[in-house]
């Protein structure tokens, strides 16, 4: 079984480790951790899924039209059941999960990201997608403000609307490649009185939603107008900044 591991802040931002998964013919295995919501990221859209009475499994989107990204939660402290994913083109993935109440290793995956195998007779047409970064890859760099092999990085200055207006957004930088976008989002919260509860889930990038994965280094931004947010998307190829929906906020009163 293939792996890269990679260090990321992701969705809640909290430090976690982040698995990519190739699965083919054979069933594949993952040991999942009791009381800890695990994500599923596939490369394509999911049709159906089959139910197993040992683990919880929710679509993580807020669009009911992109089944990328699931929860999946263990029910019981020990248990194992197999799970099987049919995708829109009529592909699928079984996945073998086992429930354990500590992990084995120091790392905790709460993150799989699962690609098809590619086989050797496909190697020389599936060249661009075998070099090219991962929605990961390409979010790690972002973070870490560096350039991005094949992506185009560019400054821009696009306001983005918000749920209240003493919040302010704007895309400030953007990463263009072939298949995937990147968008860095600033948040400023000019309020003195009160602090702002960020949740990226609520952010959808068009219709059906293009938005793929995203973190903040923020989760509250304190009353502090020179203290800014950021907020990290990835995003399918084909959406524009302009598709951005708005930031959802809830208030808090109160100094943080």
């Amino acid at each position: 079984m293939k792996y890269i591991l990679i260090l990321l802040f992701l969705c809640f931002g909290e430090l976690v480790q982040a698995k990519t998964i190739t699965y083919g013919e054979e069933p594949v295995e993952l040991k999942v951790i009791f009381g800890q919501t695990h994500f599923l990221i596939f490369d394509k859209p999911v049709a159906s899924a089959s139910n197993n009475p040992n683990f919880r499994l929710s679509p993580a989107e807020s669009s009911k039209f992109n089944f990328k990204k699931f929860t999946l939660k263990p029910r019981f402290k020990k248990g194992e059941g197999q799970i099987s994913f049919v995708f829109d083109d009529n592909s699928s993935a079984e996945i073998k999960f086992e429930t354990v109440e500590q992990p084995e290793e120091q790392v905790t995956y709460g993150t799989y990201q699962l690609k098809p195998e590619i086989k050797q007779s496909e190697e020389g047409n599936n060249q661009q997608d075998r070099s090219g970064l991962t929605e990961f890859d390409l979010l790690k760099a972002m973070y870490l403000g560096r350039s991005a092999r094949g992506y185009q990085y560019k400054h821009i200055n696009r306001t983005l609307k918000t749920t209240d207006w003493r919040v302010k957004a704007k895309v400030v930088r953007s990463y263009v490649g072939p298949t995937l976008k990147g968008f860095i989002i600033e948040l400023q919260n000019t309020s003195l009185n009160n602090s702002f509860a960020v949740d990226i889930r609520k952010i959808v990038v068009g219709s059906p939603n293009q938005a793929i994965i995203g973190t903040v280094d923020r989760l509250v931004l304190e009353n502090n107008p020179k203290k800014n947010g950021y907020i990290w998307l990835i995003v399918n190829g084909t959406a524009k900044a302009s598709q951005i929906g708005k930031i959802h906020l809830s208030k808090r009163r109160g100094v943080q």
